[in-house]
């Protein structure tokens, strides 16, 4: 079995290098954003951590809308 499996290779050599470069592509560019995403993350939740430090309470506005469409600021 091995040695229909090696000839194989070798009568498809192209192919098989092709396949190995696009696998080896394919999971860098799978890494490459699932560690830019998590850099992202990092970086922004920290910031907002920090900013927000010695806030003990916040108000924010909700938006509503009324039946003709108009939008107004809620507290």
């Amino acid at each position: 079995m091995w040695s229909i499996a090696f000839k194989q290779v070798r009568a498809n050599l192209a192919r098989f290098i092709a396949t190995l470069i696009a696998i080896a592509v394919g999971v860098s560019f799978l890494t490459a954003g699932s560690m830019l995403t998590t850099s992202i993350e990092r970086s922004l939740g920290g910031e907002v951590d920090e900013q927000y430090a010695d806030v003990s309470a916040a108000i924010t506005s909700k938006v509503v809308e009324d039946d003709a469409g108009f939008s107004r600021s809620e507290l």
